[in-house]
């Protein structure tokens, strides 16, 4: 559409539906995934944009729809979008999109060479972006460090100290409670052990083990730290 406003309410119509799980794989194959990535490859108004971040975020929830976002040049175009994207709200929806993609283990090697994982770390050091960001962001990580490839993607890419960074932030529980876990997950991988005791990780996980009370990353966190690759890199 050529007039803004009719353009901005038909992908605020797609978003809203999106939202729905009944209705993520009909807009796909009804042709709605493309639609979104003409716009977010020719529109220049960023509000429009924002909303079609947010959509293609929305329809990522689909583990159906996931290949078809990343072969369809979707990872690419949210790449781009985070570069010239001024609004912390835009960020977060791009933020967002990662994370839901970052959940699927067989498109991890597609993320890691898009610069998709790059996205999220960038967006963490950014000290002016706000909570609900980071915490896409954080959740972006721990999606991502599920599987052993995801793991080893994310050391290699340097993360790690902006993973530390963020599960440092006790007063946002909810973005260290995704960072803490992402840091769970890399350090079972014993390929990882001298990084997490170089970043600063390992004295967190350490932190968390001997806190009070007892809860689920405590437990998590005491079995990671005794592992035998860890403990011999904190022996070295």
């Amino acid at each position: 559409y050529e007039d803004r406003d009719v353009r901005l309410h038909a992908v605020k119509v797609i978003a809203n539906l999106a939202a729905e799980e009944e209705n993520q794989v009909n807009i796909v194959q009804e042709g709605g995934l493309e639609a979104l990535f003409e716009l977010l490859h020719s529109c220049k108004d960023e509000m429009t944009l924002r909303v079609a971040a947010g959509a293609v975020a929305n329809l990522a929830m689909s583990e159906a729809n996931q290949y078809r976002i990343v072969q369809g040049g979707g990872l690419d175009l949210l790449v781009q979008l985070s570069e010239t994207a001024h609004d912390s709200q835009t960020q977060r929806m791009i933020a967002g999109a990662i994370a839901n993609l970052c959940g699927n283990s067989t498109i991890i090697d597609k993320l890691h060479a898009s610069g998709s994982l790059r996205v999220l770390v960038r967006l963490s050091q950014d000290p002016g972006n706000p909570d609900e960001v980071l915490s896409q962001v954080a959740r972006g990580f721990a999606n991502n460090s599920k599987c052993s490839k995801g793991k080893l993607h994310l050391v290699e890419l340097g993360a790690l100290p902006s993973i530390v960074g963020l599960a440092r932030r006790a007063n946002k529980p909810t973005v260290r409670k995704h960072a803490v876990l992402a840091l769970c997950q890399i350090a079972t991988c014993d390929a990882n052990a001298a990084a997490v005791q170089e970043s600063g990780a390992l004295q967190i996980l350490t932190e968390i083990a001997n806190s009070e009370p007892a809860d689920e990353y405590k437990t998590m966190a005491i079995q990671v730290i005794s592992s035998s690759a860890l403990m011999g890199a904190h022996d070295g």
